[in-house]
């Protein structure tokens, strides 16, 4: 019975210990998988709202005229539930295999699934093509085509097509790749986000999520063409810039619809100060960046121009051969960027060290470069590089500027200091290396060598009062605040020429602790009949003793008795809310079977503790005292 009732306290106190947060194994780092360049001027058509007749085949035909190498359709492929009618209307113009990627519509809703639905049409042509996905194609799925990476949702669409997860889905593609382009595409929109009649279907959520990681926008459901300004919001409009060309990162994007794919045409009945161009069947008047067409017409993006992978140019093109909109976007999305380095300066004359480069967007293709030339660099992760710099690198005094070199482009550069030789002060040992937080103030005792008149002892960078024994040792005084709290100090010492390397110190916790619930001071205790938390009553409701009182136990995790010491040999006294202090008895100290790791003290409820609804407990031993843990009564 003793074995059960000591295996159910451990299970609760490993129930609240991992409630308080305790840390769990790291995962090892994830190679990073750089994807395949996009070759120079790769066209992608952006089309969607298509439909089946003449208008439908004269956008194809532009498409093909325009040399695309693919086609991104965002929904409402044909309005009248006939799949093989819209294959064949493809492959008449574009052919069999011309890669054609689609997103679910809402009037594709109903022919979508099955042998001869919309997608696996679109799954046959990915598999003919040798193009891999993952997810549910069109619906919940992304893949990379020649180096451009594609995220697909449904947002909106019914027949239980939308998981109601699209945002999530898309943050969490863009974060685990590294692409210098990334295309996220949906059908429907919110009503700010179209210029026609529409109203919000789509959520905000999946745009926000999208610009977050940089993403074009494409979306249609509108029939007409509608382009936004760089945002910085989109939920709130917010323009991050006007100019025709676009600087994309992660948190500045822009969002376009381009719903001319055949069907039929749309007035235009909304505007706003985000939207860049719009090309509709009317314009409302006086807007000055509207252009009626009565023409169809998609929108064509090609990447990789003029030699720059993270350069594309775009124009939406009518049937009529009429250009209605052209731009530049420049993706800085995965351009490597350095934070910080783990030193910024060194001494003339050093031997030669590896630095490590912190940052963004590292891929297997990252380079350091000192003062634009390339040094030996190993991948540590995405935003790790470690670079051999050698001793001839920093013979001299001077700077060197540290930049990353990747196939998104070179990063910024932060300034790497090589200082003329100076003799500094340094330390070799500290006597004493540690103490318990809550000492009495104390001698410190600094070894080292370079200690001259003047030299001074610092304490987190703080000077603490110095005496100078040699110039292999110092002494300083340390106050007994400096030692109040738990943590770690940097001990330096200080020169007239400047300042040693630091040596830890360190205030370590009370050597004797007592389990309290995280971040309180409320202790981790339990009826040690009935496993109950507190409040405990004074007498226990079961006759398990003459006198009838409560036991209760405390669990702590580096209390071990030396050997011949017994549970007399531990100590605990009460305290209640006016200050009045009780002798505790301590019952039982010893260690919780298998897990020898921990220690269980039972004690038994003090009797003249009167009406006192809360107790502070504390433990001695060998002269060393607990912290104080409360516990409530009734």
């Amino acid at each position: 019975m003793r074995r059960r009732i000591l295996y159910l306290r451990l299970v609760f106190l490993l129930i609240v210990l991992a409630s308080a947060g305790l840390p769990s194994p790291r995962s090892s780092a994830q190679t990073i998988t750089l994807q395949d360049p996009t070759p120079a001027n790769v066209k992608i058509a952006f089309i969607g709202d298509q439909g089946l007749g003449p208008d439908a085949v004269a956008v194809l035909n532009l498409i093909k005229s325009e040399k695309a190498d693919a086609v991104l359709h965002s929904g409402d492929l044909e309005y009248t539930d006939n799949p093989t009618a819209w294959e064949n209307q493809i492959n008449g113009v574009l052919g069999a295999d011309f890669p054609y990627f689609v997103t679910i519509g809402n009037h594709d809703e109903l022919a979508w699934r099955g042998a001869t639905g919309y997608q696996q049409y679109v799954i046959n042509r990915f598999n003919r093509l040798g193009i891999t996905w993952s997810g549910d194609l069109g619906v919940q799925s992304s893949f990379h085509y020649k180096g451009l990476f594609f995220v697909l949702t449904a947002p909106g669409i019914g027949s239980g097509f939308d998981a109601g997860n699209s945002d999530i889905y898309i943050r969490d593609q863009l974060a685990q790749d590294n692409s210098v382009w990334s295309i996220c595409s949906w059908h429907k929109n919110q009503k700010l986000m179209q210029v026609g009649l529409k109203t919000d279907e789509a959520g905000w959520p999946v745009y926000e999520e999208a610009r977050k990681g940089g993403a074009v926008i494409a979306t249609a459901h509108e029939h007409s063409y509608s382009r936004t300004h760089l945002l910085s919001s989109i939920v709130n409009q917010t323009v991050a810039g006007t100019s025709n060309t676009l600087n994309v990162t992660r948190g500045n994007s822009f969002a376009f619809v381009s719903g001319l794919g055949g069907h039929s045409l749309r007035a235009q009945s909304l505007s706003g100060p985000w939207w860049a161009t719009i090309s509709a069947l009317t314009c409302l008047a006086g807007d000055p960046v509207c252009q009626p067409t009565n023409n169809p017409g998609a929108l064509f993006g090609v990447f990789n121009v003029d030699g720059e992978p993270n350069k594309a140019f775009f124009y939406f093109k009518d049937t009529s051969g009429r250009v209605l909109d052209s731009f530049t976007v420049i993706s800085n999305v995965e351009l490597p960027v350095i934070n910080s380095l783990s030193s910024t300066n060194t001494e003339a004359g050093g031997s030669g060290f590896a630095l490590s480069v912190f940052g963004e967007n590292f891929g297997n293709n990252a380079v350091v470069r000192w003062n634009n030339s390339d040094r030996p660099t190993t991948l540590i992760s995405s935003t790790q590089l470690s670079a051999t710099i050698s001793a001839a690198d920093i013979a001299a005094a001077g700077t060197a500027v540290v930049t990353v070199s990747s196939a998104g482009g070179n990063s910024n550069g932060v300034t790497f200091t090589i200082n003329p030789k100076l003799i500094l002060p340094t330390i070799s040992g500290l006597q004493p290396a540690s103490v318990d937080a809550g000492s009495a103030a104390f001698t410190l005792t600094v070894n080292g060598n370079n200690f001259v008149s003047g030299s001074t002892v610092r304490w987190n960078g703080a000077n603490r009062p110095t005496t100078m024994i040699s110039a292999q040792q110092l002494t300083a005084t340390i106050s007994s605040a400096d030692v109040a709290s738990t943590g770690t100090v940097s001990i330096t010492v200080s020169n007239p020429d400047g300042v040693s390397s630091g040596s830890t110190f360190t205030i370590a916790p009370p050597s004797l602790v007592l389990f309290t619930e995280p971040n309180s001071d409320r202790a981790i205790a339990l009826d040690s009949v009935m496993l109950l938390r507190d409040p405990f009553a004074i007498s226990s409701p079961l006759s398990l003793a003459q006198d009838q009182r409560t036991r209760v136990v405390f669990f702590s995790s580096n209390l071990v008795l030396m050997p011949g010491d017994l549970v007399s040999s531990v100590f605990a006294e009460a305290e209640d809310s006016q200050h009045h202090v009780f002798p505790v008895v301590v019952e039982f100290v010893g260690k919780v079977p298998q897990y020898d790791s921990l220690t269980e003290i039972v004690i038994r409820l003090p009797d003249p503790v009167g009406t006192a609804n809360a107790l502070w407990l504390r433990i001695q031993y060998r002269g060393t005292v607990s912290n104080k843990v409360m516990f409530s009564l009734r």
